[in-house]
């Protein structure tokens, strides 16, 4: 924009996520003032949708359509198993064994770019160069991997199957997103050539884990100008934890071959952590094959990874006070238990936010979801406020199962399949009845053998011919009797009512929204709430007929197939401590971080239980058979590792118990590959305090205030908000 006075609208930046696209907006911003809003700043799922809203007439897809849900996904893969002949991906005993990996396979495709006429090549290639090459492989391999062609030729006739369906349905999934417009702009020059007058600048970010799909996008776009293209892309191999098979060089090779005259520009300064963190990080690195530089050949490909190799110079140690630079700042402790290593993590934690550092400067971190369980026990026994990253799973939570079971008993009123679930619905908190009249009633009906709805609905004549008035009296009864009243008529809205309609309504009549402000974490359950009734609407928008028996069917289904309804992520860090697996701390940084459960078999050797492998020809630049086994685990932990600007504890237990039963654990050998930078943490005064400390688990928490208020809560929500004109006219 400074030199060449280029109109702002001719640069197109994409990057991965909706909050980077808006940083980076933000700080074009202040860079360059109001101009930053005329560049094209988005993701790359975005600029596609845009180009599908635009020109729908080059797109087989019904106008207004949205991307299919997870659940219809799972249900149109489910019923063309059913009813296709298939013998490798359809065992007799379990048809669905493999209907996971079937919908994920598919997504690895569409994310590669490859349709289903090209996968056919693939396998096709691959079956040649097996059966030419036979006899250099053992029996038994040779055996599997004619086994693995066979469930691959399955799986393309499940492909060919599925995207015939979405397109008798007009529909789409999300990775088609990208799918379609690549197609688009091969198969319609005119659409090419309108965006190719519109943009002549092109930078990827993080484009060391972007897909082939999302490449040949911006490929074509700037295929009119050849190797002069004016196209410049940003990454990290070292940090390619989202790439397929861990391909972490596939892009940056992929580049530097098709565009053979572009510059290389090697950031050699790290401006987050320490010399002795980037040293350790680069120490861990190294042990990686794929990156290695092969000594014997002087190509690109050796240049770029020559590049790769060199160690970060810290400018943080330059910027800083000598004073102010931790000197151990990699630290490790190993805990006998799995509890005592949560405990070790809190009381640290503890400590930190004692002398004065923010808890948003503070992050544990952890390979799974599941690893937060305990660490979030302890840190609410302690006293810690805490946010998980990137949302739970609400169907996990207890507020949200208590709202299902309020809705399955107005669905089961309809057919008297009422049991002890309504005992249990009735002592829901936000319906304000009084627990001690329930339990009455409860009393009541056992000692007439009958359920709790067949009392009511007997009236209280049968508790006075039964003579158990004085259990429980006329006026109570009265009471539980209005409030089941209300469970029918709630019931029977529900043919009469768009379900969206019928969810508010409910809900509102129900008074759910009044006790939640009352609340101690009502932004949290606001928020879960909200939530589900955007998987409600979503579930509504394909089905005008939706009703309660469908949302129940559905959730059923999600449950049954462990599909997840994920918290919305308002992304609030004030005053809490984070916690996230690596995935979702990507991109983020903090002073201090704890990196738990680091043991072997979670953090490197992990198994994957890859039962539908896919052909590796679909990577053109990547020899995966050349992966040292643990390259990708290995990446994670350096992602881990390198978002802490100050501190690092990384800490394993010696014993997990499983089921009832103790594993006695080795330390994930990444320990071992950090150098001589780190330093073995020790707390004699944990282990001398082991069983007050363990007591202290299993006491009632310490009340931890919410980490925002309501009018911070709110903020948050409308930080982002746009409301059109015409939306304010209305």
């Amino acid at each position: 924009l400074d030199k060449t006075d280029a109109d702002p609208s001719t640069i197109l930046a994409l990057t991965f996520t909706d909050s980077a696209a808006k940083n980076m907006r933000d700080r074009l911003a202040q860079l360059i003032g109001p101009t930053a809003y005329y560049v094209n700043i988005s993701t790359f799922h975005s600029f596609c949708a845009d180009v599908i809203r635009r020109y729908p007439e080059y797109f087989p897809i019904a106008r207004n359509s949205e991307p299919l849900t997870a659940l219809e996904r799972f249900e149109i893969i489910e019923q063309l198993i059913q009813k296709t002949k298939l013998s490798s991906i359809k065992p007799l005993n379990m048809p669905l064994y493999y209907l996971k990996e079937i919908l994920s396979s598919i997504s690895d495709l569409k994310r590669e770019g490859i349709n289903p006429d090209q996968f056919e090549k693939i396998i096709d290639q691959d079956a040649a160069q097996i059966e030419q090459n036979q006899d250099d492989y053992k029996k038994a391999q040779l055996a599997q991997m004619k086994k693995n062609i066979g469930k691959q030729r399955e799986l393309l006739q499940l492909y060919r199957l599925y995207q015939q369906e979405l397109r008798t349905r007009q529909r789409y999934d999300f990775d088609d997103m990208i799918m379609l417009v690549v197609e688009a702009f091969q198969e319609h020059e005119l659409l090419l050539r309108l965006h190719q007058e519109q943009l002549h600048y092109f930078l990827v970010d993080e484009y060391q884990d972007t897909n082939s799909a999302q490449n040949k996008v911006v490929d074509l776009l700037a295929s009119y100008w050849g190797d002069k293209a004016n196209i410049c892309v940003v990454g990290d191999p070292h940090q390619a934890i989202f790439r397929f098979q861990g391909a972490s060089i596939e892009n940056m090779l992929g580049f530097v071959d098709r565009y053979q005259e572009a510059t290389v520009i090697n950031l050699a300064q790290g401006y987050r952590c320490t010399q002795k963190i980037y040293d350790s990080a680069h120490t861990l690195i190294g042990n990686n094959k794929l990156s290695q530089v092969d000594s014997q050949a002087d190509s690109a490909k050796n240049k770029l990874l020559k590049l790769l190799n060199q160690p970060l110079k810290s400018a943080v140690d330059e910027l800083r006070p000598t004073a102010d630079i931790p000197d151990n700042p990699i630290k490790v402790y190993s805990a006998p238990t799995q509890t005592m290593e949560s405990i070790f993590v809190a009381k640290q934690i503890k400590e930190l936010l004692d002398s004065g550092t923010e808890p948003d400067e503070i992050a544990v971190l952890y390979r799974y979801n599941s690893d937060s369980i305990e660490i979030a026990e302890a840190l609410t026994k302690w006293g810690v406020r805490y946010e998980i990253e990137g949302g739970d799973d609400i169907l996990q939570r207890e507020f949200t199962n208590q709202l299902l079971n309020f809705f399955q008993i107005l669905l089961d009123l309809r057919n008297t399949q009422e049991d002890q679930l309504v005992y249990q619905v009735l002592h829901y908190p936000w319906f304000k009845l009084d627990s001690l009249k329930v339990m009455k009633l409860g009393r009541v009906a056992g000692k007439l053998k009958l359920s709790l709805l067949e009392v009511i609905d007997r009236g209280y004549s049968s508790i006075k011919k039964a003579e158990l008035q004085a259990v429980l009296s006329e006026d109570e009864f009265a009471e539980i009797k209005k409030f089941t009243d209300q469970l029918y008529h709630w019931s029977s809205l529900d043919h009469q009512l768009l379900f969206t309609h019928w969810f508010e309504r409910v809900l509102k009549e129900a008074e759910i929204f009044e006790w939640l402000q009352a609340q101690p974490n009502y932004a949290q359950l606001l928020s879960e709430l909200n939530s589900l009734y955007r998987q409600v609407k979503s579930m509504v928008a394909s089905d005008r007929q939706f009703k309660l028996i469908n949302f129940l069917q559905a959730i059923e289904v999600m449950r049954e197939h462990k599909l997840q309804i994920t918290v919305e992520d308002l992304n609030i860090k004030k005053g809490a401590v984070s916690l996230a697996t690596v995935h979702k701390a990507k991109g983020q940084e903090w002073r201090h971080v704890f990196i738990i459960q680091c043991v072997d078999g979670k953090w490197g050797n992990r198994r994957p239980r890859n039962i539908l492998p896919l052909p590796e020809g679909i990577l053109e630049h990547t020899q995966i058979s050349d992966k040292e086994l643990n390259e990708d685990e290995r990446r994670a932990f350096y992602v881990a590792l390198t978002r802490a600007k100050d501190s690092v504890t990384v800490c394993y237990p010696e014993t997990i118990v499983n089921d009832n039963h103790t594993d006695e654990k080795s330390a994930s050998q990444f320990l071992y590959q950090l150098g001589d930078q780190i330093q073995i943490a020790e707390d004699e005064q944990l282990l001398n305090q082991a069983d007050e400390l363990l007591q202290k688990m299993i006491e009632p928490p310490v009340t931890v205030q919410p980490s925002l208020d309501q009018r911070q809560f709110f903020e948050l929500i409308l930080k982002d908000f746009k409301l059109s004109v015409t939306a304010l006219n209305t």
